[in-house]
């Protein structure tokens, strides 16, 4: 159990440090998951209109 609160505190303390970085990353990785969806919403909407 200790090891696991050590491990949590040097996590958080990693994020303390490069949260910009890390909000970059992850909106980076939200913009690409929304584009994916709209690509595969499209192409569904199209395969059912033909």
């Amino acid at each position: 159990m200790e090891t696991l609160t050590t491990c949590y505190c040097l996590i958080l303390s990693y994020l303390q440090t490069n949260k910009k970085e890390l909000l970059k990353t992850i909106s980076k990785k939200i913009k690409n998951i929304i584009e994916e969806s709209n690509e595969r919403y499209k192409s569904k909407r199209f395969v059912g209109l033909k």
